[in-house]
Protein backbone atom coordinates (compact mmCIF):
# COMPACT_ATOMS: atom_id res chain seq x y z
CA UNK A 1 0.00 0.00 0.00
CA UNK A 2 2.98 2.21 0.79
CA UNK A 3 4.94 1.43 -2.24
CA UNK A 4 1.58 2.25 -4.53
CA UNK A 5 1.08 6.32 -2.83
CA UNK A 6 4.94 6.48 -3.47
CA UNK A 7 4.11 5.38 -7.25
CA UNK A 8 1.24 7.87 -7.35
CA UNK A 9 2.75 10.76 -5.55
CA UNK A 10 5.75 10.24 -8.14
CA UNK A 11 3.58 10.18 -11.21
CA UNK A 12 2.29 13.64 -10.35
CA UNK A 13 5.47 15.14 -9.29
CA UNK A 14 6.59 14.31 -12.88
CA UNK A 15 3.00 15.53 -14.11
CA UNK A 16 3.90 18.82 -12.68
CA UNK A 17 7.21 19.23 -13.56
CA UNK A 18 6.17 18.75 -17.15
CA UNK A 19 3.56 21.14 -17.24
CA UNK A 20 5.87 23.34 -15.69
CA UNK A 21 7.92 22.89 -18.43
CA UNK A 22 5.72 22.62 -21.60
CA UNK A 23 5.10 26.41 -19.95
CA UNK A 24 8.90 27.54 -20.17
CA UNK A 25 8.91 26.21 -23.67
CA UNK A 26 5.87 28.09 -24.76
CA UNK A 27 7.16 31.59 -23.36
CA UNK A 28 10.57 31.03 -25.06
CA UNK A 29 8.63 30.37 -28.28
CA UNK A 30 6.42 33.09 -27.60
CA UNK A 31 8.81 35.18 -27.04
CA UNK A 32 10.74 34.58 -29.79
CA UNK A 33 7.70 35.39 -32.06
CA UNK A 34 7.07 38.38 -29.74
CA UNK A 35 10.97 39.47 -30.38
CA UNK A 36 10.19 38.95 -34.20
CA UNK A 37 13.36 36.67 -33.93
CA UNK A 38 11.80 33.24 -33.84
CA UNK A 39 13.39 31.03 -37.04
CA UNK A 40 12.86 27.25 -37.57
CA UNK A 41 13.37 26.02 -34.25
CA UNK A 42 9.93 27.58 -33.74
CA UNK A 43 7.99 24.52 -34.88
CA UNK A 44 10.42 22.42 -32.90
CA UNK A 45 9.57 24.31 -29.84
CA UNK A 46 5.48 24.31 -30.44
CA UNK A 47 5.73 20.52 -30.50
CA UNK A 48 7.46 20.10 -27.59
CA UNK A 49 5.27 22.54 -25.80
CA UNK A 50 2.26 19.94 -26.89
CA UNK A 51 4.09 16.69 -25.89
CA UNK A 52 5.35 18.09 -22.30
CA UNK A 53 1.46 19.67 -22.13
CA UNK A 54 -0.13 16.69 -22.88
CA UNK A 55 2.38 14.40 -20.82
CA UNK A 56 1.30 16.28 -17.67
CA UNK A 57 -2.22 16.60 -18.62
CA UNK A 58 -2.91 13.27 -19.19
CA UNK A 59 -1.06 12.06 -15.89
CA UNK A 60 -4.42 12.58 -13.93
CA UNK A 61 -7.13 10.67 -16.21
CA UNK A 62 -4.51 7.93 -16.26
CA UNK A 63 -4.30 7.61 -12.55
CA UNK A 64 -8.33 7.72 -12.87
CA UNK A 65 -8.29 4.82 -15.12
CA UNK A 66 -5.98 2.77 -13.45
CA UNK A 67 -5.65 3.96 -9.50
CA UNK A 68 -9.55 4.40 -9.58
CA UNK A 69 -9.39 8.40 -8.36
CA UNK A 70 -12.89 10.00 -8.61
CA UNK A 71 -13.00 11.65 -11.99
CA UNK A 72 -13.48 15.52 -12.19
CA UNK A 73 -13.47 16.16 -8.39
CA UNK A 74 -11.06 16.02 -5.72
CA UNK A 75 -8.27 18.50 -4.93
CA UNK A 76 -6.11 16.73 -7.77
CA UNK A 77 -8.52 17.64 -10.43
CA UNK A 78 -8.74 21.23 -8.84
CA UNK A 79 -5.30 21.88 -9.04
CA UNK A 80 -4.79 21.00 -12.74
CA UNK A 81 -7.54 23.24 -13.31
CA UNK A 82 -5.95 25.74 -11.42
CA UNK A 83 -2.49 25.18 -13.29
CA UNK A 84 -3.77 25.51 -16.69
CA UNK A 85 -5.78 28.13 -16.66
CA UNK A 86 -3.08 30.34 -14.82
CA UNK A 87 -0.68 29.04 -16.94
CA UNK A 88 -2.81 30.72 -19.64
CA UNK A 89 -2.91 33.61 -18.32
CA UNK A 90 0.38 34.01 -17.51
CA UNK A 91 1.30 33.32 -21.10
CA UNK A 92 -0.65 36.10 -22.14
CA UNK A 93 0.69 38.37 -19.67
CA UNK A 94 4.16 37.43 -20.28
CA UNK A 95 3.84 37.61 -23.83
CA UNK A 96 2.33 41.46 -23.91
CA UNK A 97 5.36 41.99 -21.58
CA UNK A 98 7.79 40.44 -23.99
CA UNK A 99 6.74 42.47 -26.83
CA UNK A 100 6.13 45.65 -25.53
CA UNK A 101 9.78 45.70 -23.71
CA UNK A 102 11.49 42.33 -24.48
CA UNK A 103 14.36 43.94 -26.37
CA UNK A 104 14.93 46.92 -23.80
CA UNK A 105 15.06 43.93 -21.21
CA UNK A 106 17.49 41.96 -23.50
CA UNK A 107 19.73 44.54 -24.05
CA UNK A 108 19.94 45.87 -20.18
CA UNK A 109 21.28 42.58 -19.42
CA UNK A 110 23.69 41.74 -22.37
CA UNK A 111 23.87 45.05 -24.50
CA UNK A 112 26.98 46.61 -24.72
CA UNK A 113 27.14 50.50 -25.28
CA UNK A 114 28.31 52.13 -28.17
CA UNK A 115 28.68 55.17 -30.62
CA UNK A 116 26.19 55.04 -34.38
CA UNK A 117 25.29 57.00 -36.70
CA UNK A 118 22.50 57.08 -38.27
CA UNK A 119 22.88 56.18 -41.83
CA UNK A 120 19.49 55.48 -43.03
CA UNK A 121 15.94 56.68 -42.78
CA UNK A 122 12.13 55.38 -43.60
CA UNK A 123 8.84 55.22 -42.59
CA UNK A 124 7.21 52.92 -39.84
CA UNK A 125 4.23 52.46 -41.43
CA UNK A 126 1.10 49.86 -39.84
CA UNK A 127 -1.13 47.41 -41.37
CA UNK A 128 -3.43 49.97 -43.06
CA UNK A 129 -0.60 51.50 -44.36
CA UNK A 130 -0.77 55.31 -41.91
CA UNK A 131 3.01 56.08 -40.69
CA UNK A 132 3.45 55.37 -37.52
CA UNK A 133 6.83 56.34 -36.72
CA UNK A 134 10.25 56.30 -38.32
CA UNK A 135 12.99 53.87 -38.91
CA UNK A 136 16.52 54.12 -37.89
CA UNK A 137 19.38 52.07 -40.13
CA UNK A 138 22.74 52.96 -37.99
CA UNK A 139 26.53 52.16 -38.62
CA UNK A 140 29.66 52.04 -35.53
CA UNK A 141 30.68 55.67 -35.41
CA UNK A 142 34.13 54.12 -34.44
CA UNK A 143 34.73 51.18 -37.71
CA UNK A 144 31.13 51.80 -39.71
CA UNK A 145 30.33 48.95 -39.71
CA UNK A 146 26.53 48.25 -40.80
CA UNK A 147 24.31 47.77 -37.16
CA UNK A 148 21.58 47.01 -38.66
CA UNK A 149 17.89 48.37 -37.80
CA UNK A 150 16.93 49.61 -34.46
CA UNK A 151 14.32 47.59 -32.73
CA UNK A 152 13.68 50.65 -30.66
CA UNK A 153 14.51 54.61 -31.88
CA UNK A 154 15.17 57.32 -30.53
CA UNK A 155 12.59 58.95 -28.37
CA UNK A 156 12.85 62.08 -30.22
CA UNK A 157 12.77 62.29 -33.53
CA UNK A 158 16.60 61.92 -35.85
CA UNK A 159 17.90 62.85 -38.91
CA UNK A 160 20.68 60.67 -41.20
CA UNK A 161 23.58 62.03 -40.18
CA UNK A 162 22.80 62.18 -36.18
CA UNK A 163 25.18 60.84 -33.79
CA UNK A 164 22.91 58.34 -31.22
CA UNK A 165 23.98 55.79 -28.25
CA UNK A 166 23.01 53.07 -28.76
CA UNK A 167 23.44 49.11 -27.54
CA UNK A 168 24.00 46.68 -29.55
CA UNK A 169 24.02 42.21 -28.64
CA UNK A 170 27.13 41.11 -28.88
CA UNK A 171 25.57 37.59 -30.00
CA UNK A 172 23.43 38.99 -32.99
CA UNK A 173 20.29 37.55 -31.34
CA UNK A 174 18.65 41.00 -31.78
CA UNK A 175 18.65 44.03 -33.24
CA UNK A 176 20.31 47.10 -31.67
CA UNK A 177 18.24 49.89 -30.13
CA UNK A 178 18.73 53.27 -28.44
CA UNK A 179 20.70 53.25 -25.03
CA UNK A 180 17.88 56.19 -23.93
CA UNK A 181 15.31 53.44 -23.57
CA UNK A 182 16.84 51.45 -21.29
CA UNK A 183 15.56 53.19 -18.32
CA UNK A 184 12.06 51.60 -17.56
CA UNK A 185 13.25 47.56 -17.27
CA UNK A 186 11.61 47.31 -13.61
CA UNK A 187 8.05 47.19 -14.08
CA UNK A 188 8.32 44.52 -17.02
CA UNK A 189 11.09 42.84 -14.87
CA UNK A 190 8.49 42.79 -12.13
CA UNK A 191 5.58 41.36 -14.71
CA UNK A 192 7.89 38.49 -15.99
CA UNK A 193 9.15 37.60 -12.10
CA UNK A 194 5.46 37.30 -11.08
CA UNK A 195 4.50 34.93 -13.75
CA UNK A 196 6.65 32.67 -13.37
CA UNK A 197 6.31 32.89 -9.89
CA UNK A 198 2.61 32.44 -10.28
CA UNK A 199 2.87 29.07 -12.80
CA UNK A 200 5.57 27.84 -10.47
CA UNK A 201 3.25 27.73 -7.65
CA UNK A 202 0.53 26.29 -9.56
CA UNK A 203 2.51 23.57 -10.25
CA UNK A 204 3.38 22.58 -6.37
CA UNK A 205 -0.22 23.33 -5.48
CA UNK A 206 -0.49 19.98 -7.81
CA UNK A 207 2.44 18.76 -5.54
CA UNK A 208 0.52 19.77 -2.02
CA UNK A 209 -2.47 18.16 -4.01
CA UNK A 210 -0.04 14.57 -4.36
CA UNK A 211 0.60 14.88 -0.60
CA UNK A 212 -2.98 14.29 0.29
CA UNK A 213 -2.43 10.98 -1.82
CA UNK A 214 -0.52 9.85 1.92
Amino acid sequence: MRMRKLWLFSLLCVGACALLASWLVAYVVIGGWALQTAGSWSGTGILLTLLLLAAGALVVPYMHATEGLDSGSGPIFTALRVFLGTAALTLVAAGITTALAGPQLYHARFGERTEALIVETEPALSEDGERVGTRYRVASHATEEDLGWLMRGPMERAAEGDRIAVTVDPRGWLGPIAAERLGWTTVPTAVLVCCLAAVALAALGIVAAALLLW
